[in-house]
């Protein structure tokens, strides 16, 4: 039996048994795997994101630049005007939704396996991020930034075809 070691907080889940540790870091792999799943969807949504808001403030741009009251194509390119911020709203906002849903999940998986670490005998723990350190706080800023922003951006968008338009 080990001593008590007064630096560490007491253990809230009963130890494995010595059969069950095989068990428990198959359980902490498929944790492990499993937030790895989480954090590359956060990437492909994020890069996904940014990929389709450049066309649309390309489109956008390019709408603007091309657009004159009395011209050939000046409904088309109003209709345009007006929906392209909606759109990039709408997809800005979606997606921080879904970020939002994956930074949930990962937080339940993370508590998850510090269950499971907990359980295991002490040469076997390892050191991971924990949701609580500055170094998650700062990875995880860009995914929780760049979708706010962007709907930020297309709703000046919008209200300065409000003011401009009028």
């Amino acid at each position: 039996m080990r001593p008590y070691d007064h630096t560490q907080p007491p253990m809230v889940h009963p130890p494995f048994a010595a059969a069950d540790i095989t068990h428990g870091l198959i359980q902490l792999g498929r944790i492990v795997e499993a937030m790895r799943i989480e954090i590359d969807l956060v990437g492909m949504r994020l890069t996904w994101l940014v990929i389709s808001e450049s066309f649309i403030f390309s489109a956008f741009a390019v709408a603007i630049a091309n657009y004159e009251a009395g011209g050939r194509m000046a409904a088309v390119l109003r209709y345009m005007l007006w929906t392209m911020p909606l759109v990039g709203m709408l997809l800005a906002g979606c997606v921080y939704t879904a970020i939002l849903a994956a930074h949930s999940a990962g937080q339940r998986l993370m508590a998850e396996r510090e269950r499971l670490m907990e359980r295991l005998p002490a040469h076997l723990h390892i050191s991971f991020i924990s949701s609580r350190s500055r170094e998650y706080w700062w990875g995880n800023l860009p995914p929780r930034i760049i979708p706010p922003l962007l709907f930020v951006l297309w709703l000046g968008a919008l209200l300065s075809l409000l003011l401009f338009t009028s």
